[in-house]
């Protein structure tokens, strides 16, 4: 089976099991609120395995990037594959972070689901990510292989994923999926738009030591389509609920409009920014768990972005 085919049928299995997940949490609420609760905890519970598995990406890609460049020629098939086992070093930095994210990230969580009428407090979140940010690179001072850019590498983009999944349990519980998937499509339809916009009219690089492909003419135009995009959903999917029942907690029309706006304008930074990181450090793609797609945080490196975002305008 070729790449292609392998990435078409797993972005089909993807959005038959991914997005009932989403959509569990918004809608469990209907039928009483201690199934909404069972189902709440269920999905946290989903984006904290998330979570972790996202450190765990960051940090073994990180760390095997380091010990060899896979183009090198001398290099067999076993040498390859004994490099590109986790050891003890990568194991223990991962643990220490999952930990020191899980923990803060399982209480905020748990706190807000037993009383969702309660919004996750920004400050709060900032502070937690401070101070794991501060204690792990104390840790990791004690590791002698671990170079001071890669110690801040890990521990701040380990932030950010924290604080993606923060913002996508808060916007799907607190507000609705509607809301949701406004950042998630709106996002993805961005990162689609630059590609093929860049490809058939691109002429201009836009940074082309960091990502070849991307063209001023992708970026104007995904900016323009998700924007388009974005207020046709806003128009089916959220509006009319302002004028009957709504799905979770209503966010004042001028967030929604700042969402709308600033969406299409992050997107592409989050993607070129993990582009850099990989760029930087030889790495094609962060894992292989999804075939055809890469690892987990390939699929969602705009979404961290936008996500986080968004959780702050709404909380603002």
């Amino acid at each position: 089976m070729n790449s292609k085919k392998t990435k078409e049928i797993v972005s089909f299995i993807l959005l038959f099991t991914i997005v009932p997940l989403l959509l569990i949490p918004g809608l469990s609420f209907v039928i009483n609120e201690k199934v909404a609760m069972v189902f709440d905890f269920f999905f946290a519970f989903a984006i904290g395995i998330i979570l972790a598995y996202g450190i765990y990406e960051l940090i073994f890609a990180i760390k095997t990037s380091k010990k060899t460049d896979f183009k090198e020629k001398n290099l067999s098939d076993e040498d390859k594959s004994r490099i590109a086992q986790p050891d003890s070093q990568n194991i223990l930095l991962f643990a220490i972070l999952a930990v020191l994210y899980l923990l803060p990230f399982l209480y905020i969580v748990s706190t807000f689901v037993l009383d969702f009428n309660t919004p996750i407090n920004i400050k709060s979140i900032f502070l937690t990510m401070a101070t794991v940010f501060i204690v792990a690179n104390m840790i990791f001072v004690f590791f002698k292989e671990l170079s001071s850019s890669e110690q801040l590498l890990i521990t701040g983009i380990s932030s950010l994923i924290f604080m993606f999944a923060i913002s996508l349990v808060f916007i799907t519980i607190y507000y609705s999926f509607a809301i949701l998937f406004l950042v998630l499509i709106t996002t993805s339809v961005s990162d689609m738009s630059a590609f093929f916009v860049g490809k058939k009219i691109g002429k201009r690089k836009i940074v082309p030591e960091i990502s070849p492909n991307k063209t001023l003419e992708g970026f104007v135009g995904a900016f323009f389509i998700s924007l388009l995009f974005a207020i046709v959903w806003y128009l089916i999917f959220i509006m009319p609920k302002y004028s009957n029942s709504y799905i979770g907690n209503k966010p004042a029309l001028i967030k929604i409009i700042a969402l709308i706006l600033i969406v299409p304008v992050v997107a592409p930074i989050g993607d070129l920014f993990f582009s850099k990181v990989k760029r930087e450090h030889n790495i094609k793609d962060f894992g292989k768990i999804i075939p055809g797609h890469g690892g987990m945080l390939d699929r969602v490196d705009s979404h961290i972005f936008t996500l986080s975002i968004a959780m702050i305008i709404l909380l603002i």
